[in-house]
């Protein structure tokens, strides 16, 4: 036990079980022998690249020496397991399972306790605060958490240095994680999620009830130094951060700030890529729940951001004096790509008349590309030389607003099925997209392969598979939901080189990113 709480790499062992309380003999050999929880945050502080770590649902205290979790890169981490796992045994229903739990409330008394510094640290060992490192991401091994809840971070101190989590010069996978009621205090601007000069790709998450008095209150996105001229020794800008959120859900994330009131982008930040995702309740006092970011006056370094089938559903800005675009803001030089996206508001919330569009395309010097069968309500492009493809259903008069009633009926937010809650819209709505042409659209956007290893355009946020003439959004109401069973999964798998759990769930293209388990890929069970 004491060379498992020490550091683990001086033990051959590379698998280690963790419950709340321990069980057995608690040397972290097996579920029966369940190391007690309190041990984790030393024993991830001191890993090694590769180990793994397997956790029981409940709640997991950090290490009591520093009051917070400092995650050593390349480990995995897998929460949400139930008491009566027994052996080794590690598979796992996401859809289904429980969450473990990193909660900054470590006095159970309804607030966090992180007051100067973000309660889990993943990057550079030593120099969360270091404004300066010369290092980059692409040299750090990748580190993969799943099934764990990251909740109550109340971060008082370190602006822009995560609330919750920050991930800092390093590559992050987070799966079927929940980042919930994590609120800033009025004095910084801290998301519960910050991505610095990172590459972290999120799927299958949920952010729900972040608050932030600016910058983004669920996630926020900065290139690799601290402010946001961002240059480089030799004076030419960096823009190497990449964030990729791919069948989430954003709920009721809000900030009184002018800008990200979910998720902002900061200036010269990096690219950010959102795929079968859900962006709801969301307020801003304006500048959009999603902010992309401007550039600098030259026009370099301009940041991005790629938008494929998502649903933006009731996203409001607070100022009554100002277009706010209150889904969707876009900053100077930046450029946006629209695919089958549906991004509407309530009729109540929507007056083409009025000041409030649903998506602000700030600048004319901002570009926008579109793959088409998008549905938009109102926009305000301030003269942007912008070209909608004649596919898009866009806002065009008073008369023809596209509102949430007219797109959703009375659908609300709810669990239709897989991880996340979503929206079903009328099937009327449905907009004759193949699949296979927006596959290939899509590929002429020359996107990030750390991206396209990953993503997966056949399914729906719910892990459902796409009718081959899909709908606009994140659900498709004629989609299939996955086979159950080993053997109707290898029956029924799609032959497109994905890999998908024993219960049918798609989870991506790269098989060395996977943690040890059985799969199935191209009808074919795979043993990691």
């Amino acid at each position: 036990m004491l060379a498992l709480a020490v550091g683990v790499g001086a033990n051959a062992q590379t698998k280690y079980f963790f419950s709340p309380e321990g069980n057995g003999d608690a040397d972290g050999s097996s579920w029966e022998n369940a190391a007690a929880g309190e041990y984790l945050g030393a024993s991830v502080a001191g890993a090694e690249v590769g180990d793994e770590f397997y956790l029981m649902e409940g709640k997991y205290a950090p290490d009591g020496t520093t009051n917070k979790w400092n995650i050593t890169q390349g480990v995995i981490i897998k929460g949400g397991y139930p008491t009566t796992m027994t052996g080794t045994n590690t598979d796992i229903d996401y859809t289904t399972a429980g969450q473990s739990v990193f909660s900054a409330d470590l006095d159970n008394d309804g607030k966090g306790d992180n007051k100067d510094y973000a309660f889990v640290y993943v990057g550079l060992a030593g120099q969360e605060g270091e404004k300066k490192d010369g290092q980059f991401y692409k040299d750090a091994p990748l580190t993969q958490i799943w099934g764990v809840t990251f909740r109550d971070g109340a971060r008082q101190d370190g602006k822009y240095w995560g609330n919750m989590l920050f991930a800092k010069h390093t590559k992050l996978d987070l799966h079927f994680c929940k980042f919930i009621n994590n609120i800033a205090p009025e004095a910084q601007n801290n998301a519960a999620l910050v991505v610095w000069g990172s590459q972290v790709r999120v799927f299958d998450c949920v952010f729900e009830g972040n608050r932030s008095p600016g910058a983004g209150s669920a996630v926020l996105i900065r290139a690799r130094e601290s402010n946001s001229s961002n240059t480089d020794e030799a004076g030419g800008a960096l823009n190497n951060t990449l964030a990729l959120f791919e069948r989430c859900e954003f709920t009721d994330n809000a900030t009184t700030g002018n800008y990200g009131g979910t998720l902002s982008l900061a200036d010269t930040g990096g690219t950010l890529y959102m795929i079968n995702c859900t962006v709801t309740a969301g307020t801003v006092n304006r500048g959009g729940v999603i902010a992309l970011g401007g550039a600098q006056n030259d026009g370099s370094n301009a940041p991005q951001a790629y938008l494929i089938n998502n649903t933006f559903v009731n996203n409001v800005g607070t100022d009554k004096d100002k277009w706010v675009g209150g889904a969707y803001r876009a900053g100077q030089f930046s450029t946006t790509y629209f695919a089958n996206n549906i991004m509407v508001n309530p009729a109540a919330a929507d007056n083409y008349n009025s000041n409030k569009s649903v998506v602000e395309i700030q600048y004319g010097t901002c570009k926008v590309q579109t793959a088409g069968y998008n549905i938009f309500g109102t926009m305000n492009l301030n003269g942007a030389g912008v070209t909608f493809a004649a596919t898009d259903k866009l806002t065009t008069s008073a008369d023809d607003v596209n509102t949430q009633e007219k797109i959703f009926g009375t659908s609300v937010l709810a669990n239709n099925g897989g991880f996340s809650q979503s929206f079903m819209p009328l099937a009327e709505q449905a907009t004759s997209l193949a699949v296979a042409d927006l596959q290939t659209a899509v590929a002429a956007w020359n996107m990030e392969k750390a991206v396209t290893d990953v993503m997966d355009l056949t399914v729906d946020q719910r892990g459902y598979k796409r009718a081959a003439t899909t709908m606009s959004g994140s659900v498709d109401v004629n989609a299939q939901a996955p086979a159950t069973g080993v053997e109707n999964v290898a029956a029924n798998a799609i032959q497109d080189g994905i890999y998908y759990t024993l219960q049918g769930q798609a989870i991506g293209k790269d098989f060395q990113a996977l943690p040890s388990g059985m799969y199935i890929c191209n009808g074919v069970k795979i043993i990691k």
